[in-house]
C-alpha cells in the first residue's frame, strides 16, 4: 500500500486552482483492479480556507502551501486562521440550510429539499463540533 505524502489538516495548493489554500480534511486509499493491471490511488478531501467549498483530488495534483522561502505560521495565527475557516464554512451552511428551509415550504411534497436540510444539520453538527 502507498503511504500518504500529505496529512489531515495540511495547507495545499491543487494544481489548475491558481494560488488558492486548501486544508486536508481526510483521505482515502482507492485499490484498484483491471484484468491486466493493478494500481493504488489515495484520493484527499479538502477545504478551500477561503470559500469553505469542499473539493476532490488525486495526491499527485497537490503541492504544500508556502515554499521553504516562506515563513511558515506560527501555532496562534493557524488557530486564528482555523476559526476563521470554521466561520466561513458555517456561513456557508447557514445560508444554504435557509434556502434549502425554504424549499421545503414551497415544495413541501418533494423529499430532496427535506434531505438537503437533514444532510445539512448534520454537516452542521461536524463543523461545530470542530470548536469543542
Amino acid at each position: 500500500m502507498n503511504k500518504p505524502e500529505y496529512t489531515f489538516t495540511d495547507l495545499v495548493h491543487i494544481a489548475g486552482y491558481g494560488s488558492r489554500i486548501f486544508k486536508i480534511e481526510s483521505y482515502r486509499v482507492e485499490q484498484c483492479f483491471s484484468p491486466s493491471e493493478e494500481w493504488t490511488d489515495i484520493v484527499y478531501d479538502l477545504i478551500d480556507t477561503e470559500t469553505g467549498a469542499y473539493v476532490e483530488c488525486d495526491e499527485e495534483d497537490l503541492r504544500l502551501a508556502g515554499g521553504s522561502s516562506v515563513r511558515k505560521p506560527m501555532a496562534r495565527e493557524l488557530s486564528g486562521q482555523a476559526r476563521k475557516d470554521r466561520a466561513k464554512r458555517v456561513d456557508a451552511l447557514l445560508d444554504e440550510m435557509n434556502d434549502a428551509k425554504v424549499m421545503v415550504e414551497m415544495f413541501p411534497e418533494d423529499g430532496e429539499f427535506k434531505a438537503k436540510v437533514e444532510y445539512l444539520t448534520i454537516k452542521l453538527a461536524e463543523v461545530t463540533a470542530e470548536w469543542t
